[in-house]
């Protein structure tokens, strides 16, 4: 249940429980001395099943929810070996290794570093030593170091760092636990920078976005949006900064087009269901996973065989149902004792897809190539050559979002899952070449 200005969550006994929150909108408000349209409320994509207080069993397929090492093995990417030290450098690559990617949020919880401790020791991934940087330190910030790694940036709503630490909020607690510990189960060599604000503004978003590209190189996940308008022209040049990559959410409330995910240069990510049970995968669209025509941003270049007049999304899907939810751990801020949560959304799929394309740039840097920046014209390259197609994607054909003609999702690029799912090993050869 969305409440304009609070959040209220309901949890019901066995049954899918929503957690949904707006943010109050001020795109264009003085901190930013921004004459733009102003930015409509906005929310997260982010869903939750009844907390769980047990231990999940890892492998049980009646459960409702996947670990690391189902999710990796299900889009075909390279096993969590069993010991990370004395990797090659080729193998270092295959999990992010000397990347970084910026989880941009909101509000601060006090056990985010512990519960991904305990994330990373119950699916054997890398313990990450944190850090928290203060309003001297001087950007960029310096490449990332050999291992994984996470820092805490609080910002501000004019990009620049803080050392006011921001104040608890259970919903966005939840968001930050599944994107931190998800993008580090997709890419756990990767230095992950989680950028939180003091509000959830829609100037504290723009905050977030603008000390990422201060910050230097590397992938920017963002797990929520706001209904498209006249505006979304007026903030494109965001995420424009050269070797930077922007990935957003969809959305989970069906047919929609939502800001950023619309973006030109943001590569839009839609919802699926996977069936991984028989160690085969199998996809459906998710019946509210975003998806649409934009009334307002231009066709780019890359969508030019795409039939549509305008900006399509998403460009590509990831698993975001409850029916295939994905497991994470999470203790309130003041206790001592956390729960293993089973959640779902188009939030799930952002940080993951920034997780991939991660590997992507330190496999390119490995080869001595700049990052993959903006990965949506090769992305889109794949389908356009359509020989390559099939080898980079998982084309998902069933299912819808809507009640519309083009709510679902069918042959080739459509308006509910995009190009498809990531086939992953094939696509980071093609994001190689």
């Amino acid at each position: 249940m969305k409440i304009f200005g609070m959040v209220k969550v309901n949890r019901f006994k066995l049954s899918v429980v929503s957690i949904a929150v707006a943010l109050t909108a001020c795109g264009g408000n003085g901190d930013l001395s921004l004459s733009q349209p102003q930015i409509p409320d906005m929310r997260t994509a982010l869903h939750q099943t009844e907390q769980m207080p047990i231990e999940p069993m890892v492998g049980a397929s009646n459960l409702p929810a996947y670990t690391p090492a189902q999710i990796r093995a299900a889009y075909d990417m390279v096993p969590l070996p069993a010991d990370m030290t004395n990797l090659t450098p080729a193998q270092k690559a295959s999990f992010g290794d000397g990347q970084t990617i910026y989880i941009a949020g909101f509000y601060y919880n006090n056990n985010t570093a512990s519960d991904l401790a305990t994330f990373n020791a119950k699916y054997n991934l890398p313990t990450c030593p944190t850090t928290t940087l203060t309003s001297k330190t001087k950007l960029p910030l310096a490449a990332a170091s050999s291992g994984c790694s996470l820092v805490f940036a609080y910002s501000t709503s004019t990009g620049t760092l803080t050392d006011t630490v921001p104040t608890f909020n259970s919903t966005w607690a939840s968001e930050a636990a599944l994107d931190i510990q998800w993008a580090h189960a997709m890419a756990p060599l990767a230095r992950i920078v989680f950028i939180t604000g003091s509000s959830n503004s829609g100037g504290a978003l723009v905050g977030d976005v603008l000390l990422a590209n201060a910050m230097g190189p590397g992938v920017v996940s963002m797990s929520f949006g706001a209904p498209e308008g006249a505006y979304v022209q007026s903030f494109d040049s965001y995420f424009k900064t050269p070797n930077m990559t922007y990935v957003a959410a969809a959305g989970d409330s069906g047919a929609s087009v939502n800001w950023p995910a619309v973006a030109t240069n943001v590569l839009s990510v839609g919802g699926t269901w996977l069936d991984y049970s028989n160690s085969t995968r199998i996809e459906l669209a998710w019946n509210l996973s975003g998806g649409g025509v934009s009334s307002y941003m231009p066709k780019p270049a890359y969508q030019k065989n795409i039939t549509a007049k305008m900006r399509a999304v998403p460009d590509v899907a990831f698993d975001a149902s409850p029916q295939s939810g994905q497991y994470v751990y999470m203790t309130t801020q003041g206790q001592t004792k956390g729960f293993w949560y089973a959640l779902y959304g188009t939030s799930a799929g952002a940080p993951q897809w920034a997780g991939i394309l991660a590997i992507a740039n330190a496999q390119r840097a490995l080869n001595g190539k700049l990052p993959v920046g903006v990965p949506n014209t090769a992305l889109y390259q794949t389908y356009n050559a359509n020989s390559t197609y099939a080898i980079n994607f998982y084309d998902i054909t069933s299912g819808s979002d809507g009640t519309c003609a083009t709510c679902i999702a069918k042959i080739g690029f459509d308006f509910v899952t995009g190009l498809g799912s990531p086939n992953v090993n094939n696509l980071l050869t093609t994001l190689m070449n």
